[in-house]
């Protein structure tokens, strides 16, 4: 019996609509972002139920009604045990559709009530959860991302061996974290090109007895086409050993011919690699530089930075300030130019404005001016519109005038009108009124708009990290 709600009606008929409905959505579904009718319904749900109805509905037939049912206690009713309520239902295995944004899948109950708690969970709920996946079969999605990000307990070690043994997703990394010598031998004997674990576990616990293992698999990696996720893995199993050895293996693929037809993911993958054991190979993480663009880096912390570009380019310039200035020169000349990331142009360009004067600087950010896809002439772009070198201008007109693409055009358009002179807006004007400025799709229609704007209004094209680093340029 449901108690009643505050329309003066029980739940019962929203319930069985989502019982009906058999999917658990979020609020807004597939690319457009549409509204859910089912999430609506749990929405009405939430609005008419009480504490102890929600905790009933967590025994209800529908695996839907179930797990809208927790997300309802854990929004309404935040100071229940949710966490008590969980443990419980670890066993809950029902598989249910799930359709969040426009992803579609089949999950189990349990999964995603762990996901609905697992931001709050503390290190040693974690660990409670875990010992319950190690110790008792299941198949959870959950245990195979607990073994591998999870803290661990001494308890956890003989269950994890286990799993480990029997070939379980995420039991071999886990075993690696625990440092055990003892547990090289269950290592050693799965460690295969083909297995993302072993050669994540190597990285994990990366002991000399296990080194000559990859050395005798790097050929074949080497000559492997396409990329995989394998590949990319073996490079950061090498590189964790830190050792020169280690170094002889990644610097070879900078070796590799120019005609090899996977030698781009061999050296983007060796380089991130290098990068994130840096502190070990400063010398190879110079080759890789001289001999290609940062790679485009997975984006982390705090939204003012200091982002990874930076720091890799402050550690290098510690190391050596010279050659790191002769590296940052040559990358604005280079014909791969195009593979710089915004983040890697803002970290080049704010190290050349801080040791040049400003004419030596845009004598080298020009170079990249001239050759910065759409992407890129913004963040380059914007430095101009904020510095205004005289040298800079041929370059802008040059591209404004090029038929290349809209969304170049326009920000050559902006960031000649941001330098605020007169004579380049006259300038501007006569070329659109002689037809000199190609039509570029809709790019010249929009270059005469902001030609009809106030000149107060014309900043220079923005891009969001551009925003934010002139926010912090400005806290300075």
């Amino acid at each position: 019996m449901f108690l009643v709600g505050c329309e003066g009606r029980g739940p019962e008929p929203l319930v069985e609509e989502l019982r009906t409905a058999n999917r658990v959505e979020s609020a807004s579904i597939y690319e457009e972002g549409a509204p859910s009718k089912v999430h609506a319904v749990y929405e009405k749900l939430l609005q008419t139920t009480s504490r102890e109805d929600l905790v009933r509905l967590l025994d209800d037939k529908s695996p839907v009604v179930r797990v809208y049912a927790f997300w309802g206690l854990k929004a309404k009713f935040p100071a229940v045990d949710l966490f008590g309520l969980l443990k419980v239902r670890l066993g809950d295995s029902t598989p249910v559709e799930t359709l969040f944004g426009c992803i579609e899948e089949t999950q189990q109950v349990a999964d995603l009530l762990i996901r609905t708690l697992e931001e709050e969970l503390t290190p040693e709920q974690k660990r409670e959860l875990l010992t319950w996946m190690v110790r008792h079969p299941n198949n959870l999605a959950t245990r195979e991302r607990a073994l591998r990000q999870w803290p661990l307990s001494p308890k956890h070690h003989a269950p994890v061996r286990k799993l480990a043994e029997a070939g379980a997703a995420g039991a071999l990394v886990a075993l690696a974290r625990f440092g055990d010598d003892a547990d090289l031998p269950v290592i050693a004997r799965q460690i295969g090109a083909d297995s993302f674990d072993s050669l994540e576990a190597v990285e994990r616990n990366p002991r000399p007895a296990l080194f000559p293992i990859l050395a005798a698999m790097h050929r074949h990696f080497l000559d492997m086409d396409g990329r995989s996720s394998e590949m990319e893995q073996y490079y950061r199993a090498v590189a964790a050993f830190r050792t020169p050895a280690a170094a002889k293996l990644l610097a070879a693929v900078l070796e590799t011919p120019s005609t090899h037809e996977s030698r781009s993911y061999h050296i983007q993958f060796a380089f991130e690699a290098v990068i994130a054991y840096r502190d070990a190979y400063t010398d190879l993480l110079f080759r890789f530089w001289e001999s290609s663009a940062l790679p485009h880096l997975a984006y982390s912390g705090p939204a003012e930075g200091p982002y990874e570009e930076d720091r890799i380019i402050a550690d290098l310039w510690k190391a050596d300030s010279q050659r790191t200035m002769r590296v940052i020169r040559s990358q604005f000349g280079r014909e791969d130019f195009h593979n710089h990331s915004e983040l890697a142009l803002h970290a080049m360009v704010r190290v050349l404005l801080r040791e040049l004067k400003p004419d030596e600087a845009f004598a080298v950010i020009n170079r990249g001016l001239a050759a910065a896809t759409v992407h890129q002439l913004p963040v380059l772009a914007g430095y101009a519109a904020r510095y205004r070198p005289d040298s800079s201008i041929p370059v802008l007109f040059d591209r404004l005038l090029k038929p290349d693409n809209p969304h170049v055009q326009v920000s050559a358009a902006q960031t000649i009108l941001a330098y605020g002179r007169k004579d380049l807006r006259e300038r501007m004007q006569r070329l659109l009124a002689e037809g000199a400025i190609p039509k570029n799709d809709w790019g010249r229609d929009r270059v005469r708009e902001i030609l009809q704007s106030p000149p107060a209004d014309q900043t220079g094209p923005k891009t969001w990290i551009g925003t934010v680093i002139e926010k912090r340029i400005e806290r300075r």
